[in-house]
């Protein structure tokens, strides 16, 4: 703490503002992706239906791929997930292991 307050104040208020500024571009790109889920899933579904698949047997195939990805060694879902996604995934594994349980 000594270090950071011994910096000058225009340092200090600079690391800040681009903090903030990491943390709004994180908070829009986490907009963009929970919109652009949202819009798959719902053409998983109109589609599934049209099928006449349920939802229950989408989000049940849905949670397989994912645990396929989460457990699988380098299972790229036929390369719609890129290497640098497969490892960004692997650093989270743990905390996706717990959403992605088979219910």
């Amino acid at each position: 703490m000594q270090d950071i307050l011994a910096r000058p104040l225009s340092d200090i208020l600079a690391d800040r503002e681009k903090a903030q500024e990491a943390a709004a571009a994180w908070d829009a790109f986490g907009a963009m992706w929970m919109l652009s889920q949202r819009a798959m899933r719902r053409v998983a579904l109109d589609l599934a239906a049209q099928l006449g698949v349920s939802e229950a047997d989408v989000v049940a195939r849905a949670l397989q791929h994912a645990n396929e990805v989460l457990n699988g060694d380098g299972v790229d879902l036929g390369g719609t997930v890129a290497s640098a996604q497969l490892a960004h995934i692997a650093r989270h594994r743990p905390f996706l292991r717990q959403q992605f349980r088979p219910g």
